[in-house]
């Protein structure tokens, strides 16, 4: 790597990992400070609520966007794409608020609470996020790190610290509507970062939005990354209960970090590149392209469950400085929910590729069955008892490389260079 290279990848690495830093700094905060103030009880139903804020922008926009994300770059006129990408994220607001109403009646069957009450907050939120992943996967694939950094940061805070302080104010209640201002506070930065989009330009028409992105594909893709998140948190509400769910809730929200980060660097820094050897569409990028999506996961999932390890071995020092007693027995999901956010995070790995290559359609082959088999495998040992689904989640890591990378390989081998430059 010459000198203009490595300084260029520390201009670039600076500001994801300053971003992330402040991630899990608040992350670690908020774990102190939710073990201490709320109940377990209270935490798992919040933790339910909080699975379904994320429709939006996981469901219901995932096809824009994904689109955003490979082809907002290579965009000279992004005023106008930018209009264009907002009239169809209007045009699927019905489908949002469809979505939102079953959510809030999954949350009253799974939690009891109400789903009038819930679904106002639910909506706000799923929107905003929805609107705000938008800017921030935009600012990604255009490199501009340090924009992404600040609107990262201040989401970090005001999502660890609103809710509680809330809660402090006026009790329940108050972790919905902290969360909400959360998610308004960062659509106004969004909007504000972006202003420079909003002037006037030569309104020629962009390419029309390729099909794919916007029928059932990424849909049903969306719903299953969507449902990968919050499916553990569900299957443990189901079978043993709400006090077991807010320990799991308190265990994903501290194991998950190392993986979440390990996987943000790594995807911010080497999607782009990946992009642009998938478009060059030659043998020997092709090849070059699936051998360092191969070394990127590798690399992923051995930080990533290096971590997990590590963290699991120093959790029992930190119940009392960092996790509250009560919550001692969460200590028994920090590794099973480690390393099943290790599984999730390593199959992306090959769904970049496949993005890479131009086969979106393909997609849905290699990430549903994936999916199908980390739920499907989950629901069934859950219901043999908490051990049976336990070993579940430590095993789950191995599913990606002999599923997503098996799939999505097979798929790249039949790429020849006239479907990538037609489709480009």
């Amino acid at each position: 790597m010459t000198t203009l290279a490595r300084r260029d990848l520390a201009q670039r690495l600076t500001p994801v990992v300053l971003a992330q830093f402040v991630g899990v700094l608040c992350g670690i905060i908020g774990v102190k400070l939710s073990s201490w103030l709320v109940p377990p009880e209270v935490l798992g139903d919040y933790g339910v609520f909080m699975s379904f804020t994320t429709v939006g922008m996981w469901v219901v926009h995932a096809g824009l966007i994904k689109y955003t994300s490979r082809h907002w770059a290579a965009e000279p006129d992004k005023p106008t794409l930018l209009r264009q990408v907002l009239r169809l994220w209007c045009a699927k607001a019905r489908w949002l608020l469809i979505v939102v109403l079953a959510g809030a009646g999954a949350i009253f069957g799974l939690t009891g609470q109400a789903a009038w009450l819930v679904f106002p907050p639910l909506l706000v939120c799923a929107a905003a996020l929805s609107l705000s992943m938008l800017g921030a996967t935009a600012l990604q694939v255009n490199r501009e790190h340090w924009r992404d950094c600040g609107v990262s940061a201040v989401g970090s805070l005001t999502r660890t610290f609103l809710p509680l302080l809330f809660f402090l104010l006026i009790g329940v209640g108050g972790l919905y509507a902290g969360l909400t201002a959360h998610t308004l506070i960062g659509l106004a930065l969004v909007a504000w970062v972006f202003r420079q989009y909003w002037r006037a330009s030569a309104n020629s028409p962009c390419a029309p939005v390729p099909s794919v992105y916007l029928g059932p594909t990424f849909t049903l893709l969306a719903l299953a990354d969507w449902a990968l998140v919050g499916v553990n948190r569900w299957i443990v509400a189901g079978n043993f209960g709400s006090v077991e769910t807010g320990f799991y809730t308190l265990a994903g929200n501290i194991a998950v970090i190392g993986p979440i980060l390990v996987g943000a660097v790594l995807k911010q820094l080497f999607q782009p590149g990946l992009f642009t050897l998938g478009d060059r569409a030659d043998p020997e990028s092709l090849r070059v392209l699936r051998r360092r999506v191969d070394l990127l996961a590798a690399a992923f999932a051995l930080l990533a469950i290096a971590g997990v390890l590590l963290l699991d071995l120093v959790m029992p020092w930190l119940v009392g400085p960092l996790v509250d007693q009560r919550y001692s027995a969460a200590l028994h999901w920090i590794a099973p929910a480690g390393f099943f956010s290790t599984a999730v995070i390593t199959g992306q790995f090959y769904h970049l590729l496949l993005l890479a290559v131009r086969r979106e359609q393909d997609c849905a082959r290699v990430d549903l069955t994936g999916a199908a088999v980390l739920i499907g495998g989950g629901i069934i040992t859950a219901s043999c008892g908490r051990h049976a689904f336990t070993l579940w989640l430590w095993w789950s890591p191995l599913l990606p490389w002999l599923l997503n990378r098996t799939l999505a390989r097979r798929r790249c081998a039949g790429v020849k260079p006239t479907e990538n430059d037609a489709a480009a």
